[in-house]
């Protein structure tokens, strides 16, 4: 029959009730009434229908009129009644009156709570199958209400409800298999009844369908389905779906955060009474969610909670009062709320009861009652609890430090996702605390706990990207990840972000985001910040110069005993900044941070003693205080342990010793340290001398910008150490140093540019250099300056000036300046020639071991100039200096010993030492090498060794062997006569200006040798050639004797062979006498002509001596042909005899006068033949010259 519809049934059971007075007529007229099933619901005419039918005895009436006064439908509750009714029903065995006295006895409604007699007849109406009876026997066995708790039994009522469709009783049986009651965790099996009971539209199993897909129980999580079946639960009314709908919301699960919404369904819940949700409210005015921040409305809702006692409200307002957020900080309120939570095992206010016994909050500080609470909360999970266990046994407090135990409950909290326990025991890792140092579990820790936002744990893995821990160095990642907890007010991130942007850590050094960055961690107290602002003040980085403010800044953290900065305070009274220079108190600055163990305070302390500020220097004291800053691992005060052991300072040299502990300090990146191990490497201090090794550990100094490794980077390219020698290179590093001020870097710029390496010869520029360098006090830029004075390089030639820079650098006692003052007064530059003085100024230098000025003083006794010439004195300041090596020592000394001046003439020693000066790359020692070699003076003559020698000599550019060179190969000596090549070298010697190669050259182009014939271009030659060449000047008087490559003129014949006849020239004085004898270009004249063929004959010319005779023959027949000859007379055989001696006489002279006048001409065709072949030359000898 469908009731709905059917509003006529309603006049058949009236019927039939009034007329019939029939029962079951009157019992579902009550039904309809009671249920509006037709009519509108009317409990009164309910009640009245119940009553007719129940009087008839009709079991459903009595149970309904019961359930009336139970619920006080239509009446006032009245449980007496209400049991009265049901028990009529029941005793005559209705099973929904049995189950409703059951649940009258079950919760005490009328009559005394007795489980056990609700248990009696749940059983009565259970045996008869009714679902809700055996719905609630299996709750009964669940709760253990009356029984001993019993899953299986309870499952088993729960599945004969649900198999009838019960609701209840299949949500029942979802939580048995949710939760593992009595079964074994299954959530496929709990979701399936979940469903079942969800279809039926059983907002609890639609809550906890969505509690299976929030937290992924049994399916992946699904805020989205989530949300869903809490709507549906929620819709009716459920007030746990109702506030997880506004958890949803607020946390943006399965929708978008949307606080609004939230509060909306918070609020519905918490209409009904919702704890939970009361508390959600609470959370949202007290943090401002949604709403303006309200401390007092967030009270009034924890209040409305915790007045159902809950827990986590009491907790939240004791937060309120600690925190003094709408009421006065009251820490005595605060504990007392928190106790009342604690009691009721919140583990939230547990921990924070520890906290207030651990720190003392108006308690004292009880570090074994902190414990206790920490543990009761631990004891249920609580992860903060757990992290504040780990701090105490850290930290020893309250009992003694113990890694072990800490690191366990670390682990605990870690294992949870406790961030600061995470970070804790990443920290633990990285150090070694109660465990092997391990960097990667330690980085996976800070990982775990940065990923939640740590900022402490940010700042650490910052900080192992920064060191290099357990990965590779890498600023530009550490800098992003102390800017992650810097920007959330972290304040050693702030300050280390600060540093990296003061020192160009992975960015680009910015001095105006350091201090920004240092001011931020400075205002919320940290020292090392307010330090390190007070470095940027003292050394004026991104701010003006500012002691005063440093110092400032430094008091500041020096207040909160920062000992950096008490360090910091001690240097500006040791070095005057901003104060007056005042050892007494910088040492007792320092003494007090070395108090603390600062080991920079400790190696500053080191320096006082090492050079008496303050107080007598006493090394045994500095090395002392360097060992205590070294322990703790100061590279500096290695640097400087280092420097003693090299120098010798309180301690005998040593350089092993030196090294270790330079290698100490380099290692840490100690760039002083890192150069001077580059400097024992280089030139074999202790150890074998290593360019490589040199070098890598320069470029490690010169990486963080130390100007004298880049200096000597550069010197090392520059001389070729290790590496090919390379100008451009040395000028790039020399250039990073210098432009940073460093006056050995601006001095070899000035070399490079004063002799062309790797730029062009620029002598301003080097000037430059050398000057600033110099007005550093550089001794060897103010040496060079004073060179370039004296020598007049790109300067006018000032003596004076010159004097006056060697005089600065002398005074710092460099020998090369003193040397070259001693030249000044030698040659009389710019002062009176004074050998006495010059020979002070060169003994001062030579004490140094100046070889320069032992070779110059050598020389002065060579020469006898203010000294008694002698050799031998001579020979032992020459071998002093040769063998200190001065190339020019070795050469002059090999000059001695060729000549034998001052020791027997001895070739093999003068090879010995030409060789020495030749491996100093000098050529003219080189040159004599070969000479050697050509005439086999002191070694077997050997022309193909000498062309070897004469040719590294003539590649160098050395014209004498050019030169020679040339006529080696044109006369076939060690070689195949080669005009080409003879060709070639003469031509190399005569453009550089040598006159013997060019008189040799136009030779070659007169004659056509290795060249074509050119007389054009062989007279300009020998013009050049003339200009200091004699030979030259001879032979241009032959082309114009003789018209060859020009007009013949004998003029200009004669007046070249006088040229060369005045000056000394053998060739030209001949043909000088042969001009007169013939009276080519001037008058004959046979005396002048014997004169110069006499003096020809006497330079060696033989060719002369048969001129003298042609000479002497023409001017006795000129004599004897013009005079008489008278004969006395005689007897005939007497005049016989007479006239055939006249006649002899005559014959002879005939003869003579013809075999002269044949002779003459032979030797006049040879001449001519060899006036040209005896004009190649070789150089003599160079003196001994300084």
């Amino acid at each position: 029959m469908d009731f709905f519809d059917k509003t006529l049934t309603n006049d058949w059971f009236e019927e039939g009730a009034t007329n019939g007075n029939h029962a079951v007529a009157q019992y579902y007229i009550g039904f309809f009434y009671a249920n509006g099933y037709g009519v509108n619901v009317n409990y009164n005419e309910a009640l009245s229908w119940y009553l007719k039918s129940a009087e008839q005895g009709n079991l459903d009436a009595q149970n309904n009129i019961g359930v009336l006064y139970k619920n006080g439908f239509g009446v006032d509750v009245n449980y007496d009644v209400a049991h009265t009714w049901y028990l009529k029903a029941a005793e005559k065995g209705h099973s929904f009156a049995q189950n409703s006295i059951g649940d009258l006895y079950r919760n005490g409604y009328g009559v005394d709570i007795d489980y056990d007699e609700a248990l009696t007849w749940y059983l009565k109406a259970a045996e008869q199958g009714n679902s809700f009876a055996q719905y609630n026997v299996g709750l009964l066995y669940k709760k253990g209400d009356g029984v001993i708790v019993n899953y299986d039994k309870a499952l088993s009522w729960y599945s004969k409800a649900a198999e009838q469709g019960h609701a209840d009783a299949q949500t029942k049986i979802g939580d048995l298999y949710e939760n593992g009651y009595g079964v074994s965790v299954d959530y496929d099996v709990a979701l399936s009844w979940y469903l079942k009971a969800a279809e039926q539209g059983h907002s609890d199993a639609q809550n906890s369908i969505g509690e299976l897909y929030k937290n992924g129980y049994g399916v992946s999580v699904d805020y989205d389905v989530a949300l869903s079946w809490y709507l549906k639960a929620a819709e009716q009314g459920h007030s746990y779906a109702q506030n997880s709908v506004g958890d949803s919301y607020r946390n943006g699960y399965g929708a978008g955060v949307n606080y609004d919404v939230s509060l909306t369904w918070y609020l519905k819940a918490a209409e009904q009474g919702n704890v939970d949700a009361q508390n959600s409210i609470g959370d949202l005015y007290k943090n401002g969610y949604g709403v303006v921040v309200n401390y007092e409305e967030a009270l009034f809702w924890y209040l409305k909670a915790e007045e159902q006692g809950d827990a986590d409200a009491q907790n939240n307002i004791g937060d309120l009062y600690k925190n003094g957020h709408g009421v006065d900080v009251s820490y005595d309120v605060a504990l007392t709320w928190y106790l009342k939570a604690a009691e009721q095992g919140n583990s939230f206010a547990q921990n924070i009861t520890g906290v207030f016994y651990e720190n003392g909050y108006e308690v004292d500080i009880d570090y074994d009652e902190a414990l206790a609470w920490y543990l009761r909360a631990a004891e249920q999970g609580n992860s903060d609890a757990q992290n504040n266990i780990g701090d105490l046994y850290d930290n020893g407090y309250g009992a003694d430090v113990d890694y072990d135990e800490a690191l366990t409950w670390y682990l605990k909290a870690a294992e949870q996702g406790n961030s600061l326990a995470q970070n804790s025991t990443g920290i633990f890792y990285e150090c070694g605390y109660g465990v092997d140092v391990n960097y990667d579990t330690a980085l996976a820790w800070y990982l775990k706990a940065a990923e939640q936002g740590n900022t402490c744990a940010q700042n650490n893995i910052g900080g192992m990207y920064y060191y290099g821990r357990g990965v590779d160095v890498n600023d530009i990642v550490a800098f992003t990840w102390y800017l992650k907890a810097a920007k959330q007010g972290h304040l050693y991130a702030q300050n280390n972000i600060g540093d990296l942007y003061k020192n160009g850590y992975g960015v680009d050094i910015d001095y105006d985001e350091a201090l920004t960055w240092y001011l931020k961690a400075a205002e919320q107290g940290d020292a090392d910040a307010q330090n390190n602002i007070g470095d940027l003040y003292k050394n004026g980085h991104g701010v003006d110069v500012d002691y005063d403010e440093a110092l400032t800044w430094y008091l500041k953290a020096e207040e909160q005993g920062n000992s950096d900065a008490q360090t910091g305070i001690g240097g500006l009274y040791e070095n005057g900044y901003g104060v007056s220079v005042d050892y007494d108190v910088a040492l007792s600055w320092y003494l007090k941070a070395a108090e603390q163990k600062n080991s920079d305070a400790q190696n500053s302390i080191g320096e006082l003693y090492k050079n008496g500020y303050g107080v007598s220097v006493d090394y045994d004291i500095a090395l002392s205080w360097y060992l205590k800053a070294a322990k703790q691992g100061n590279s500096s005060a290695r640097n400087n342990i280092g420097d003693l052991y090299k120098n010798g300072y309180g301690v005998d040299i040593d350089y092993d010793e030196a090294l270790t502990w330079y290698l100490k300090a380099a290692e840490q990146g100690n760039s002083l340290a890192q150069n001077s191990t580059g400097i024992f490497y280089e030139c074999g201090y202790g150890v074998d001398v290593n360019y490589d090794t040199a070098l890598a550990w320069y470029l490690k100094a010169a990486e963080q910008g130390n100007t004298c490794a880049q200096n000597n980077i550069g010197g090392m390219y520059y001389h070729g150490k290790g590496v090919d020698v390379n100008y451009i290179v040395a000028f790039t590093w020399y250039l990073k140093a210098a432009e940073q001020g460093n006056s050995s870097a601006q001095t070899g710029i000035g070399d490079l540019y004063k002799n062309g390496y790797g730029v062009d010869i620029d002598y301003g520029e080097a000037l430059t250099w050398y000057l600033k360098a110099a007005e550093q006090g550089n001794s060897l830029a103010q040496n060079s300056t004073g060179i370039f004075y004296e020598d007049g390089y790109g300067v006018s030639v000032d003596y004076d000036e010159a004097l006056t820079w060697y005089l600065k650098a002398e005074e710092q006692g460099n020998s090369d300046a003193q040397t070259r003052i001693g030249g000044l007064y030698e040659n009389g530059y710019g002062v009176s020639v004074d050998y006495d003085v010059a020979l002070s100024w060169y003994l001062k230098a030579a004490e140094q071991g100046n070889s320069d000025a032992q070779n110059n003083i050598g020389v002065l006794y060579y020469h006898g100039k203010g000294v008694q010439q002698a050799f031998n004195t001579a020979r032992e300041w020459l071998t002093e200096a040769a063998e200190g090596g001065s190339v020019e020592a070795q050469l002059n000394l090999g000059m001695l010993y060729k000549r034998g001046e001052g020791t027997g003439q001895n070739f093999t020693e003068s090879m010995r030492w030409f060789k020495k000066a030749a491996n100093g790359d000098n050529d003219e020692a080189m040159h004599k090498i070969a000479v050697q070699f050509y005439y086999g003076q002191g070694v077997t003559n050997d022309y193909k060794e000498a062309i070897c020698w004469f040719k590294k000599a003539a590649e160098r550019g050395y014209t004498p062997a050019q030169n020679f060179l040339g006529y080696m190969f044109k006369e076939g000596y060690g070689s195949p006569i080669n005009y080409e090549e003879a060709y070639k070298w003469y031509k190399m010697a005569s453009d550089s200006g040598h006159a013997i190669g060019q008189t040799n050259t136009g030779y070659m182009y007169h004659e056509g040798l290795g060249v074509e014939r050119d007389y054009d271009t062989s007279i300009p030659s020998y013009r050049l050639a003339a200009e200091s060449d004699d030979t030259a000047k001879n032979n241009i008087g032959h082309f114009y004797r003789h018209g060859n490559g020009v007009e013949l003129n004998l003029d200009k014949a004669f007046e070249w062979y006088t040229l060369a006849a005045k000056a000394g020239d053998k060739e030209g004085q001949m043909n000088l006498g042969t001009m007169y004898l013939d009276g080519y270009g001037t008058d004959v004249n046979l005396d002048v002509a014997l004169e110069w063929f006499e003096k020809s004959l006497e330079n060696g010319y033989e060719s002369a001596r048969v001129y003298i005779g042609f000479v002497k023959t023409r001017k006795l027949k000129s004599q004897l042909t013009p005079v008489d000859i008278k004969v006395d007379a005689k007897p005939e055989s007497e005049m016989d005899t007479e006239a055939k001696l006249t006649e002899l006489r005559r014959e002879a002279r005939e003869a003579n006068e013809k075999i002269a006048i044949l002779l003459a001409e032979l030797a006049m065709k040879d001449l001519e033949i060899k006036n040209f072949t005896k004009t190649t030359k070789i150089d003599v000898d160079v003196d001994v010259r300084e």
